[in-house]
């Protein structure tokens, strides 16, 4: 006889179960002493922003040791702003001397902005020609000309005009850093810097 024929339907193949999606694992967090020493910094500038001059040098004389360069060049150019209408009185202060003394020691740890602030603060004080940390801070500049932007070219055109700095070598390549990023000045770079290039002859 013939053989029976299996007439039974074969369940469907079961889909395999999709495989969630792993989530991305978190950002690892910043170390305890890299968060402390963050916050610091931010604590030491915000503290800068709110004080006079003589509190700003005070801050120094005792902190200066743990502030970044970001708090020493905000350090000198608020108290160069604060004395604008007294030079003679703020370099006068206990500390002012203290504060020229850690950004010369420090001066590769600055950027151009840094560099920049630090050179228009001492200019709003009159800093001797001759004091020693106006030769390590153009120095450095000179080193570091290239990464200018056109506000930080500007400011430190100025501070060697008010200053009458005899630089020559930056004063060259400030006009050269000045003509390659000339289309980037704004009104009033181009204003102080025709100021500065006209005084400095």
């Amino acid at each position: 006889c013939d053989t029976p024929v299996d007439l039974t339907v074969a369940d469907p193949p079961r889909r395999p179960a999709p495989v969630p999606e792993r989530a991305a694992a978190p950002a690892a967090p910043a170390p305890p002493q890299a968060r402390t020493a963050a916050a610091l910094h931010r604590h030491f500038n915000q503290q800068i922003l709110a004080a006079d001059a003589e509190e700003i040098l005070a801050m120094v004389h005792a902190h200066g040791a743990s502030m970044n360069e970001v708090n020493l060049a905000t350090a000198v150019h608020r108290v160069g702003k604060m004395g604008k209408k007294a030079p003679d009185a703020v370099a006068a202060l206990p500390g002012w001397e203290h504060l020229l003394r850690l950004v010369s020691d420090r001066v590769v740890e600055f950027g151009a902005q840094g560099l920049s602030n630090i050179l228009w603060g001492a200019a709003m004080i009159r800093v001797p020609p001759s004091h020693p940390s106006l030769a390590v801070l153009t120095a450095a500049c000179l080193a570091r000309i290239d990464t200018f932007s056109p506000q930080a070219l500007t400011n430190t055109a100025w501070a060697i005009a008010t200053l009458h700095l005899p630089c020559s070598p930056l004063i060259a390549a400030i006009e050269a850093a000045c003509l390659r990023e000339l289309p980037q000045f704004n009104q009033q770079d181009l204003a102080n810097t025709a100021w500065a290039m006209a005084s400095l002859g």
